[in-house]
C-alpha cells in the first residue's frame, strides 16, 4: 500500500455479500507499506480487502481468493 503521508487506516475484509470477517487498525508511513491480515481460519472462497483512510475514502480494494481446506 502506497501512501503519500503517515496515515491512520482501518483494513477490512469482507466476503462477497459485504459482511465484515476481518478488520484490523494500522499506521501506514509515508511511502510504500506491507500489512499482513491472518485469513487462516477463513473458509475457503473470494474476498474483498478494503483499506479505508481516517476520513473514510477508500484508498485500495482488491480480490482476494482463498483456496484450499477450511
Amino acid at each position: 500500500i502506497i501512501t503519500p503521508t503517515t496515515q491512520n487506516v482501518t483494513i477490512l475484509l469482507t466476503d462477497l455479500t459485504g459482511k465484515i470477517v476481518r478488520q484490523q487498525n494500522a499506521t501506514l508511513q509515508k511511502g510504500d507499506n506491507t500489512q499482513t491480515i491472518n485469513i487462516a481460519p477463513l473458509s475457503s472462497g473470494i474476498y474483498m480487502l478494503k483499506v479505508v483512510c481516517g476520513n473514510g475514502c477508500v484508498s485500495a480494494v482488491r480480490k482476494v481468493v482463498k483456496e484450499g481446506g477450511e
